[in-house]
Formats: structure tokens, C-alpha cells, sequence
């Protein structure tokens, strides 16, 4: 028995327990079962359509095998259930669901995240309940994606809800309540420092729960326009932002031309001594017509790269050299953000999973395929 479920089985002899608690205590402990099956079991596979059957049998002893062996597929075989979810009753779909989610809940790791994405995948295909766990446990999925995407090498920067512009809905009860100071998701970042590939686009679909994201999609990341925008049927109003190399200033909306109103603190126009009301007229060789023309023209840098400015400024005409920046610092900066949330453990405390080997950094792929046109 783990330390957790010991601290629930106390719990339960000290105070009256909720039902919440008794039924998640009890898949637990049915999942439990089938995560340790000793090494020397090679049980049969039996379909799951007939473990359901089984779980309204006369004889208790099928009764209790059928429990083991279902909770043993919900964590080793999680999909299977989903497969049968369609021809169960009623009844038997709550149980089907109950498993995935005792399974979700009590694995930080492959064998969690493959539960979520079967209750992700049954949510999809119109099960208002598998949507229902997902929902209220939003927290403990936003909590662990950010901890894989991280890994993966992007950003989530968050924001106090009253800096919002738009002020986005958080459509998650609980999320940015009781759980410390208010901190509001607002951009994810995706540098040109990115690990992951098209696989683990998924869990940006984890944060589904937010509404109106901004993210950036920065040149060098292998990953285009196509690529990311499936997820904008998961993720209500997600605007996505391809950018090249950051330079770090401002200018008016809808100028005609590219003067600098603003120029960000300790960005790489800031280090370079761009200052505002400069009017930025050719970069390298290229004659800049506006500030979107400029925009467009950065896209094709990469952090690191070195880059001439001719700016005009007080009549006088100067070639201003630039080393261009990532853009995760100046986000930061522009946008006040906030620490990212504590780690939150759900409420089994199951919450990140043990940290992984150093991640090797994926070569240019076929799956990936070499992209850059943004």
C-alpha cells in the first residue's frame, strides 16, 4: 500500500469520507491492483465486454476476478476500454469511466497519460461524462502539461487576469482559485529551441480548458503553420503567431511606416541603442515599407544572428548593427508576467511524474519534414 493510500485509509477510519473520495479511493485501490500484478502473472486477455458481464455474475469469486483483470487492461491496456465503451450499457460505462479515471489520476507518467487521451478521445466522440473528468480535473492536466511541455523546450507565460486585454474566460471550475495568487494563462511560446515533434502536439490540448491563447511559433522549431493549427479546434480562439528572431520594439498600429514608438527594455534593439521615433528604412539590403514589412522580414532570422539597421533619426541617416534574441525574455518583460503556478498534485497527489533522462534533441525528420517556410 503507498503512503498515499495509507493517509486515505486512516482518513477513512478517523472522519466519514465523501463519496467523491470513496469512489475515487476505490478505483484507486482496483488500479493499484492491476499496475502490480507480480511479473511471474500472464493472465489471459478476456475482452472487456465480457469482464463487464462478469461483474453481474452470482459467483463473488468471478465478481472479484473480473474487477482485478478490468482494472488491470484500464491500466495496462487503457484503449480497449474505449473500444468497448460503445456497445456497454449505462452502468457499464460508468465503471469503464471511473477505471480510466482512477488510472489518471494515480499515474504520473505513460500509463496516466494514456488514460487521459482515452478519456480525451471518448470526450470528442460525445461522452459528456469522460468530458466531465477532464473539466474537473483541469488543473492536474494543466499542471502536467506544463511540466512535459517545458521539457520539451517551450514556455507558457502567465499573467495577473486584470493585465488581460480581452479578459479570456477560464471555462474550468477552480483554475486561478484557491490555489495561491490569481495567475491567468496567456502565451505559449514555442522557440526555436523546441525538442518535441508532431507527437507531442498533444499536449498543448491539455490546456484546453483556457480560451483565447496566443502562440508563438518561432522560425527554427520545425514546425509550420499546418502542424499547429488542428489545434485550434481544441483550444477556443487560439491565435497563432509565427516570428522569426526578436528585435524588441514597438510601433504604432496600422503605421505606414516602421518607426519605433516603444523600444522593450533589455531587448536586442534596446543593447543596440535603437531608440523611439527612429525610423527603421532598410535592413541589410532590403528597403523596409512598413513595421508588418519588418515583422515579416525577421521571420526568416534565428536568435544569435547579427543584422545591419539603417534608421533615420533626427534627419541624420545611421547604420545601427544588431545581434538579434530569443523571444521568450522580452515576452516576459512586455507581458508582466507572473511565476507559473505551483505544481499541483491533484487530489490523490499523483501530480508530476518522476523527472526523465536528459532529452536528445531530434535530428531534422521525416516527420517533421524539414519545414521552414514560416
Amino acid at each position: 500500500m503507498t503512503a498515499r493510500m495509507e493517509r486515505l485509509y486512516l482518513k477513512l477510519h478517523q472522519q466519514p469520507m465523501t463519496a467523491k473520495e470513496l469512489a475515487v479511493m476505490g478505483m484507486l485501490i482496483l488500479c493499484r491492483i492491476g499496475m502490480v500484478a507480480r511479473a511471474d502473472e500472464t493472465p489471459s486477455v478476456v475482452p472487456v465486454k465480457t469482464l463487464l458481464s462478469a461483474l453481474n455474475s452470482d459467483d463473488f469469486s468471478q465478481r472479484v476476478s473480473a474487477q482485478k483483470s478490468l482494472a488491470r487492461q484500464a491500466a495496462e491496456n487503457p484503449e480497449s476500454l474505449a473500444e468497448a465503451f460503445g456497445d456497454a450499457s449505462a452502468e457499464e460505462r460508468a465503471r469503464l469511466l471511473q477505471l480510466l479515471e482512477g488510472v489518471f489520476l494515480a499515474s504520473a507518467d505513460e500509463q496516466g497519460d494514456r488514460a487521459e487521451r482515452t478519456l480525451m478521445t471518448l470526450a470528442d466522440a460525445g461522452a459528456s461524462t469522460a468530458e466531465a473528468i477532464l473539466i474537473g480535473n483541469a488543473r492536474l492536466r494543466e499542471s502536467r502539461a506544463r511540466e512535459a511541455i517545458e521539457r520539451l523546450g517551450a514556455h507558457l507565460t502567465y499573467i495577473h487576469p486584470a493585465l488581460s486585454r480581452s479578459a479570456p474566460p477560464i471555462t474550468a471550475p477552480g483554475v486561478g482559485i484557491g490555489f495561491g495568487e490569481p495567475a491567468l494563462l496567456r502565451v505559449i511560446l514555442i522557440p526555436e529551441t523546441w525538442i518535441g515533434t508532431l507527437a507531442d502536439l498533444w499536449q498543448f490540448e491539455r490546456l484546453s480548458h483556457h480560451q483565447n491563447l496566443i502562440m508563438y511559433n518561432i522560425r527554427g522549431s520545425r514546425l509550420s503553420v499546418d502542424d499547429l493549427l488542428p489545434l485550434t479546434a481544441k483550444l477556443v480562439g487560439l491565435q497563432i503567431v509565427i516570428r522569426g528572431a526578436c528585435l524588441g520594439i514597438e510601433s504604432s498600429p496600422g503605421s505606414t511606416t516602421a518607426e519605433i514608438t516603444a523600444v522593450i527594455e533589455k531587448s536586442a534593439a534596446a543593447e543596440a541603442g535603437l531608440q523611439p521615433n527612429d525610423l527603421i528604412e532598410m535592413l541589410n539590403d532590403t528597403k523596409v515599407r512598413n513595421f508588418s514589412h519588418l515583422v515579416e522580414l525577421l521571420t526568416e532570422f534565428h536568435p544569435g544572428d547579427k543584422i545591419d539597421l539603417q534608421v533615420r533619426r533626427n534627419g541624420d541617416s545611421l547604420v545601427i548593427p544588431v545581434t538579434l534574441a530569443s523571444w521568450k525574455a522580452v515576452l516576459a518583460r512586455e507581458l508582466q508576467a507572473l511565476p507559473a503556478p505551483t505544481p499541483f498534485p491533484g487530489p490523490l497527489g499523483f501530480g508530476s511524474p518522476p523527472p526523465p533522462e536528459k532529452p536528445v534533441p531530434i535530428s531534422d525528420s521525416d516527420e517533421m519534414r524539414g519545414r521552414a517556410n514560416n
